[in-house]
């Protein structure tokens, strides 16, 4: 077994109400959007870019660009959530710094359904790490046979894609 680095319900009650939970990113998502919906202070707006950020003397502006036309425009903001990966523009233009981008992982990663539990049998694991057809790592990601698979990749590299598992 390997550690993957969950506490234990002792650890988590010192720092939190709740007990540790392994919730798949795009669950947490729905359940943070629809209450960031509710607030009246807050204002979503999906699909587009941050071309450019930056201070003024009223909080924050900013350059967005709609992914579907194209439509650059401009918005005054008091606040940013930069969760925009780990190359942010946003951390960028306002030079927030980040430890270090170099030794991340490429990676390619798919949601996926399938009975596995039926192959892994009794013996549950957080991850479950595959070698054929390529090294690979398979995480149970919520309720039912709902899985997360993912390999890592070169995106320079060609050969990347034609060595990658093929998943039919």
């Amino acid at each position: 077994m390997i550690e993957v680095g969950y506490p234990s319900r002792s650890e988590s009650a010192r720092l939190s109400p709740t007990r540790p939970a392994a919730v798949p990113q795009d669950h947490l998502e729905t359940v943070l959007l629809n209450y960031l919906r509710r607030l009246p202070a807050a204002h979503v707006d999906l699909g587009v870019a941050v071309e450019d950020v930056w201070p003024t003397t009223s909080g924050l502006r900013l350059e967005l660009r709609a992914g579907a036309s194209g439509r650059v425009r401009g918005v005054q903001a008091q606040y940013v959530i930069g969760a925009d990966g780990a190359r942010s523009v946003v951390r960028q233009r306002l030079r927030i710094g980040a430890s270090s981008t170099e030794d991340l992982l490429q990676s390619f990663s798919a949601v996926i359904r399938a009975p596995l539990w039926d192959v892994v049998g009794r013996r549950r694991y957080g991850i479950y790490v595959t070698e054929k057809p390529a090294p690979g790592t398979f995480l149970p990601a919520g309720q039912g046979d709902r899985w997360v698979y993912a390999f890592g990749w070169d995106p320079r590299r060609q050969e990347a894609w034609r060595s990658s598992p093929k998943i039919n």
